[in-house]
């Protein structure tokens, strides 16, 4: 079993144990903010689960306002109510449809009645529901606390669980008792070594068929003509793993210049292979490591050769990933002009890359330094191309980038010049922004 599965597997035998416990319907699920992704991933896999009688509402959104986020929230839960509903009538079952008013609020306290009321409705057909709350980001830790702390006052019936996203020793960790917490704990190393065995296992024992036949010379040129780039062959792809995988864990150790001679020597590796792409994501990772051991200087240099690397093989997407780098670090030295213009030739790229989350968060970041030197019209051209490339998303993709806080700031900054008609514009999309995940399983 791999580390994910058996970390997943812990989970769900924790989580198991408290709900039949009985002593409360809200769980402290905890797990890196490295693993929160894979801790969704576990929550949506169990959708399919035949023997699951427990929909689950998972709500993603950031948190920077109770109020907003308890409006989101109570419209998920009537949203997803009726997708249930709707599914279960294919199957000739009707359910009562959810009151409207309960949909409107503005606090944990209204969330929590709004909970219990589908979790009511389902009760005949199901065990109840189940809301997951994994905020992505938290602006302002000590409100998310409060708000928390109402859903922990409410007096919910068995039919209704609530499951709480903290990393460990997070802000909610005071709030709950060691039998009330479900760990999503995933061994790094044993995860590290898994990968390197399952690498090794491709090479150990008797020869095996391969899946699929070795490539001509023909046939490689071709298919590197098409990506615009080399391949590298398999000995230098496996050496090329290992290094990073022993820079990954020399990282996880803090022996950041152990990591940097496995990034240099896989480096010199790709230079050999003329492999260009790989070159370059490596040189960003380096960049990384020389930021760890508190050489901003030769972080700059690591990020403008990958940027240079890229862009002579037109990897858009990549130019800007190394522009976002060297902007951050102008940012942290307190250089905005330098780190205003990598971060607008890092949305310049990422335009052409047509990579909108990348170029939203571009903008945002141009338009801060901007606003931090005074340029207001710098600001307001920057901002203002972020927001126009939000609006040419839907709703859903929206709301996976950072337009909600560029939008938010921009709305700020046109009321402070009287545009109030613009601004109330911004704000339609902002209020039209909502992550829509599916009704799923509980755990």
């Amino acid at each position: 079993m791999d580390p994910i599965t058996r970390a997943a597997t812990r989970f769900a035998e924790q989580s198991a144990a408290f709900w039949q416990s009985g002593q409360g319907q809200l769980l402290h699920m905890c797990a890196v903010p490295a693993q929160r992704l894979n801790l969704a991933k576990f929550l949506r896999a169990r959708e399919s689960a035949l023997d699951n009688r427990w929909p689950l509402v998972l709500f993603d959104a950031p948190f920077s306002d109770a109020r907003a986020y308890a409006a989101g929230l109570g419209r998920r839960i009537a949203e997803d109510y009726a997708a249930v509903r709707a599914g279960v009538a294919q199957e000739g079952v009707a359910l009562e449809e959810f009151p409207s008013a309960l949909a409107v609020t503005a606090t944990a306290h209204g969330v929590a009645a709004a909970l219990e009321e589908m979790a009511k409705r389902l009760g005949p057909r199901l065990d109840g529901a189940q809301l997951v709350l994994l905020p992505g980001q938290i602006d302002s830790a000590d409100t998310w606390r409060k708000f928390v702390a109402e859903l922990l006052q409410f007096a919910f019936s068995q039919r209704a669980r609530v499951a709480v996203y903290d990393p460990p020793g997070g802000v909610l960790a005071s709030l709950f008792s060691e039998q009330g917490r479900a760990l999503f704990e995933v061994d790094e190393e044993a995860l590290l070594d898994y990968f390197r065995q399952a690498g090794n296992r491709q090479s150990a024992g008797p020869p095996r068929p391969a899946k699929a036949p070795a490539l001509t010379d023909e046939q490689r040129a071709r298919v590197e003509e098409r990506l615009g780039r080399r391949l590298l062959g398999q000995d230098s792809a496996a050496r090329l793993r290992d290094l990073l995988l022993d820079a990954a864990q020399h990282n996880r150790k803090k022996d950041h210049g152990a990591a940097q001679k496995c990034y240099l020597e896989a480096q010199r590796l790709c230079q050999a292979e003329g492999a260009v792409h790989e070159e370059a994501m490596v040189l960003m990772a380096l960049a990384s490591a020389h930021l760890a051991l508190r050489d901003p200087t030769q972080a700059l240099t690591s990020y403008a050769t990958a940027a240079k690397l890229a862009h002579s093989k037109s990897l858009w997407p990549v130019v800007s990933q190394a522009f976002m780098g060297s902007g951050a670090v102008w940012l942290m030295n307190g250089e905005w002009q330098r780190a205003a213009r990598d971060y607008e030739q890092a949305a310049a790229a990422a335009e052409q890359a047509q990579v909108a989350m990348l170029r939203i968060e571009a903008l945002r970041m141009a338009g801060t330094c901007h606003h931090n030197l005074g340029r207001t019209d710098d600001t307001v051209r920057c901002w203002q191309q972020a927001v126009m490339a939000g609006e040419e998303l839907s709703p859903g993709l929206r709301a996976a980038t950072t337009f909600p806080e560029v939008a938010g700031e921009m709305i700020k900054l046109l009321r402070r010049s009287g545009l109030h008609q613009q601004a109330a514009h911004v704000e339609s999309l902002v209020s039209a922004t909502a992550p829509r995940p599916g009704v799923g399983a509980g755990s």
